[in-house]
Formats: structure tokens, C-alpha cells, sequence
């Protein structure tokens, strides 16, 4: 957490994304058995998921450097790394012994969730890196349709 007038709280974690793609579908028996390949980011449609609450001028955090990994039967998979800077009240009046809530809002900038079904998974914090001045104490995921009826604007 960044403590003054910006109250912005700093982010590093991977996004677990998995979607269907009939597109990318093949028989391993065609293909020398293959049933996995790792194809490159910019060469497959990916969501464009963007953090809505973001406080930076970047596309919301996302990297974009890892590559997909694809199953034979259309199943793509993408761990995303990204560092998201995020808007966040605190009140530090009582720090050392605060207690903040800060919440990071997910979803695609483009498509109504119509056509993309996000649904949250579990919360990984094995690989989590202390922080000398903050603690974290709960971590978790709610899927919830917020903030526009429709993604398309006219």
C-alpha cells in the first residue's frame, strides 16, 4: 500500500484464465500424438480482462508476456502475470494497528458478460511475499455482474 493522497494499493499476481476455443481443436493421432502445445500470446484470442478500478494509465495491469497453453481438445489455458495498481480508502490514523479492505474488480472492458462467463476460482496465496509494514489476513474471490448493464458504449 502507498500511504498519502493516493491511496493506491500495489499489486503482483497471476491471473489463471481457461476458456473454450472449437478453433483450436485438433486429433493427437493426426499430429504425431501431440496433445498440448504452448502457442504464443499475440497468435490466440485472449479476454480482454482489464482491472476496472485501476489508478494507472496502463491496460489495466496485464503483461501479456506468457504463452497460452493449448489441449487438443480446444481447452486454452493462460497464467498471466501483472502488477495492477488499484484504488484503495484507508484510514491509517490507528497504523500500526489498521485494518485496510482493499478490493480489485475484474472483467472484460469489451464483451457483455453474454459472451464471457467469468468465473472466480480459488485464491493461491502459497507463493505470497511478506510485507514489512502490512500483513495480509484474508484474501478472496466473489463473482458478482457489476458496474455496466451492457459493455458496449454508443
Amino acid at each position: 500500500l502507498q500511504r498519502g493522497s493516493e491511496q493506491t494499493l500495489v499489486t503482483r499476481l497471476w491471473l489463471r484464465m481457461s476458456w473454450q476455443d472449437d478453433f483450436l481443436q485438433w486429433n493427437p493421432e493426426k499430429h504425431g500424438g501431440i496433445e498440448t502445445l504452448a502457442l504464443p500470446v499475440k497468435k490466440v484470442w485472449t479476454p480482454d480482462i482489464f482491472l476496472y478500478n485501476n489508478v494507472h494509465g496502463d491496460a489495466g495491469g496485464l503483461l501479456k508476456v506468457a504463452d497460452v497453453v493449448v489441449d487438443s481438445d480446444g481447452n486454452v489455458t493462460w497464467l498471466q502475470p501483472g502488477i495492477f495498481r488499484s484504488a484503495c480508502d484507508m484510514d491509517v490514523s490507528l497504523f500500526p494497528f489498521d485494518e485496510q479492505t482493499c478490493e480489485l474488480h475484474f472483467g472484460s472492458w469489451v464483451h457483455p458478460t453474454s459472451r464471457i462467463n467469468i468465473t472466480p476460482g480459488k485464491v493461491d496465496t502459497s507463493e505470497y511475499q511478506e510485507n514489512e509494514q502490512f500483513m495480509l489476513a484474508k484474501s478472496e474471490i466473489h463473482g458478482e455482474v457489476c458496474c455496466f448493464v451492457s459493455s458496449y458504449i454508443t
